[in-house]
């Protein structure tokens, strides 16, 4: 009968394989003591949202004062008031584009009736 190991040499894997599987079980009771203690991200603990206005963060369970505190902020009112300035001044420089068009077709058409009027062939 052939054997590639002694007795002796099993035993001693059988030892290393049965201390790795000790190293590894503390290891993994040591990583997960470690996730456990780790302190929770701060938009869990507090269930925060942004608000759609000025992205600021406003908590879920704040009372109607806290909250109408903030709506009538500073900071929240500003970036209304930013937002309407944007909403006319775009309103404006839309009506002055399609003012310019229509001056630019109109002039474009004359043009070319008047040349056309005094003989001129394009």
């Amino acid at each position: 009968m052939c054997t590639l190991f002694s007795a002796r040499t099993l035993q001693y894997y059988w030892i290393l394989v049965d201390f790795s599987r000790g190293v590894f079980s503390k290891t993994l009771s040591t990583q997960e003591e470690y996730r456990n203690n780790l302190p929770q991200p701060q938009l869990q603990q507090q269930k925060l949202r942004v608000c759609e206005v000025c992205a600021a963060y406003l908590c879920l369970y704040d009372n109607d004062r806290r909250l109408a505190d903030h709506f009538g902020g500073k900071l929240h009112m500003g970036f209304i008031q930013i937002r309407e300035k944007r909403n006319i001044l775009k309103k404006i420089v839309d009506d002055k584009s399609l003012m310019e068009e229509g001056n630019l077709d109109r002039d474009t058409f004359t043009s070319k009736s008047n040349d056309h009027a005094r003989g001129y062939n394009s």
